[in-house]
Parts: C-alpha cells; sequence; structure tokens
C-alpha cells in the first residue's frame, strides 16, 4: 500500500473459520490487522439469511445473525478509530525487510517483531538507485536507515546494484539466523520510538503521527496480561478508550497493564518533546 501510494490497506478476515469463532477472536484478528497497518477491514461474512444450506457457505456469520451482534456497535466504533489513526498518517518506521511478492521472509521479522522494533517489507523490484543514499533506503516518502534482507530471497538481477550500495554504505542487514546479531546490528543504526522493559515478546507496537498527534498501537496477542515500563521521551501520554470513544486521563510510563489479547491506543501531541 504505503510504497505504490496507495490510501488503503484492505484485509477480509475471519473467513472459512467455522461456526465455532468467538467474538474475542474476531476482535484478536482485527487487532492483529490495526497493529501492522490495516486500514480498511472487511469482516467475512454479513449474510441476508443462514436458512438452510447458506448457513454453511464458508461460515461464519459475523454480522446481525451472530451471538454478538448486540455488542456489535462499540467494536464497529473501535475499529472506524484504528482505521482512521491508519490513515493519511506518517508511520515512524526505520527498517524495511526486503520481500518479493511469492516469498515473504519470516525469522527476521519475527525477531524485530518480539523487541519492539516495527519494520515494513518493501518489495525488492521497487528498488531505483536513485533511492539509495548514504543513509538508508528512500522510497514513497519513507526514510529506512536499516534494510534486513534473508539469504532465501530472490533479488532481481536489475535491483542488485541498489543492494550493493546499501551493503557498501553500511545499511544492509544481513539475517544469520541470530536474533541478537540481528537486534545489535538495527540498533546501531536506528533510535527506537519507545523502548519497553523488560522485554515483552507477546507486544506489538506501532507509531503514526497524524493532524500533529503522536498515536501509539500497543497490542498484546498472548493469552496472558504483561506488564511493562514504556521508555518514551515525548509529551505525556493519555489513553483513548477506543470502545467507547472516550479520553482517559494521562498516563505514566513507568509501568503498563494490558490484558490478555488487548489493544491500547496512546496519544500525545507532537512537538520538540520527541525525536522521530
Amino acid at each position: 500500500m504505503l510504497h505504490l501510494g496507495r490510501k488503503r490497506n484492505s484485509n477480509e478476515f475471519c473467513g472459512a473459520y467455522g461456526h465455532g469463532l468467538t467474538f474475542d477472536e474476531m476482535k484478536w484478528l482485527a487487532d492483529w490487522c490495526f497493529v501492522r497497518g490495516v486500514n480498511l477491514l472487511i469482516p467475512h461474512a454479513f449474510y441476508y439469511s443462514v436458512r438452510g444450506l447458506r448457513r454453511d457457505e464458508r461460515p461464519p456469520d459475523v454480522g446481525p445473525h451472530s451471538a454478538w451482534w448486540d455488542s456489535f456497535a462499540p467494536f464497529a466504533d473501535h475499529c472506524r478509530t484504528l482505521s482512521w489513526v491508519n490513515t493519511d498518517s506518517r508511520h515512524v518506521c526505520d527498517v524495511a525487510v526486503l520481500t518479493d511478492p511469492d516469498a515473504c521472509p519470516w525469522e527476521a521479522a519475527k525477531a524485530l517483531y518480539e523487541s519492539q522494533h516495527d519494520f515494513n517489507h518493501v518489495d525488492a523490484s521497487l528498488l531505483e538507485p536513485g533511492m539509495v543514499k548514504g543513509d538508508g533506503l528512500h522510497i514513497a516518502g519513507m526514510h529506512y536507515r536499516a534494510v534486513v534482507v534473508e539469504p532465501g530471497l530472490t533479488v532481481p538481477a536489475c535491483v542488485q546494484g541498489c543492494v550493493a550500495q546499501l551493503e557498501s554504505g553500511g545499511r544492509l542487514v544481513r539475517w544469520s539466523g541470530d536474533p541478537r546479531e540481528l537486534l545489535d546490528r538495527v540498533g546501531r543504526e536506528v533510535n527506537a520510538s519507545l523502548r519497553v522493559d523488560p522485554p515483552q515478546p507477546a507486544l506489538r507496537c506501532r507509531h503514526v503521527v497524524k493532524e500533529g498527534w503522536h498515536f501509539l498501537l500497543l497490542f498484546n496477542e498472548e493469552s496472558r496480561p504483561i506488564t511493562f515500563s514504556l521508555g518514551w521521551s515525548g509529551h505525556p501520554l493519555k489513553r483513548l478508550d477506543t470502545y467507547n470513544r472516550l479520553e482517559c486521563a494521562a498516563i505514566g510510563c513507568d509501568t503498563l497493564n494490558l490484558r490478555e489479547h488487548e489493544m491500547a491506543l496512546l496519544t500525545a501531541p507532537d512537538g520538540m518533546g520527541c525525536t522521530v
């Protein structure tokens, strides 16, 4: 979406999960998408009728015939808010992982996710010589100071010069299979806008700036609560209640608690208090 100048990143989700899908699972799938930058959700499916054989046409029904329909409106408000946050905003992200349309590498991506290093996949075929500078890769308004590549990736011959230029400039990070080595190398090139202590492998983070405000999406992907401190150098953060469309009081970063599968949306005004 981003590197092709698209405004929307859509995802059709919940399809073929079967009649046993729960509302909590549906919410987890939605937040899994949002923290990865999706801003247009297409829930599968809303059926006009589930009479007879229609009931088994690639279930589940997540619309008016579902058991949770009476609770759907606050969830829709939650989705609307996070879709808005992810639309026409500036993604604060300095790390890219090279990929191609048919084979998306995942090992380095897993290590980055589990250490709260947000990143974008970049299709290697989009690279052009003018995009590579001494300070990294510049593409579609994004500036990636570290570009990660896995050994099995097939790089088109026409862009191998770009990859070589990134490597000679010290901006290419080759995945060796060692997460510590990867994180140390990325850490030398990138100043993270937020830090988590102690390490939380289940926590996914996304940072965007929109209309003069920072927005942090923090999602606990696991089935257990987590507690951590958040290293943040900007103005005091407030938490937004996305289900009830309320603004909560300012929160401290010394201790944050997220319930199992909980998404938190934090915000603070942009300004000199935070370097991104």
